[in-house]
């Protein structure tokens, strides 16, 4: 058996020899230089070879591909649960916030017919508030309530001013942040 090294010099030396006799077959012209140069370009090649064979690297792409697609799907699969528990945090403070709000409005002896709460998603700040509060005269009124960075408005009806101001105290937002305006 020849080892991987005397297979190297073996292949190598034949085909220099193999060379060598088309070389004195060939008589003397283009024909004899052409071969002569190919020969020593396949013996170059067959030296080069260990070297290339060492640059070269057959690389099973399938295989990073799918591990690729598998970090993809797990990590798909994690922003689809976070946004999901997400939405369902925001909807449950929602609904919290609107049920308390209703309670405490009802405590204050007013009759809330419907009522929706808009939260923001990122600080998880109530921003805006819509109700239909039935009046003591028994009429329902369309109530609007943002909260935002700008001055006060001056609210001339006491059941608003009242809302503003039980809204201040039990929420904590400051007075100068509360905007209401009736529809």
């Amino acid at each position: 058996m020849i080892s991987g090294g005397s297979h190297f010099t073996a292949k190598i030396l034949c085909i220099t020899v193999f060379v060598g006799i088309i070389q004195m077959i060939l008589p003397k012209g283009k024909l004899k230089q052409h071969v002569l140069f190919l020969g020593m370009m396949i013996v170059t090649l067959q030296v080069l070879e260990p070297i290339l064979s060492l640059l070269h690297h057959d690389y099973d792409f399938s295989k990073v591909y799918q591990e690729q697609k598998e970090a993809y799907e797990i990590e798909s699969q994690k922003q689809e649960w976070e946004w999901y528990y997400h939405q369902m945090l925001i909807e449950t403070f929602e609904n919290n916030l609107e049920e308390d709000i209703v309670s405490r409005l009802q405590k204050a002896g007013y009759r809330v017919n419907s009522i929706q709460c808009v939260i923001d998603e990122v600080t998880m700040e109530p921003t805006e508030l819509r109700m239909e509060i039935e009046t003591e005269d028994g009429f329902i009124q369309p109530v609007k309530i943002e909260v935002m960075n700008h001055g006060e408005e001056d609210l001339t009806q006491r059941e608003r001013y009242r809302i503003k101001q039980l809204l201040s105290s039990e929420y904590g937002i400051p007075v100068e942040n509360i905007w209401m305006n009736g529809g």
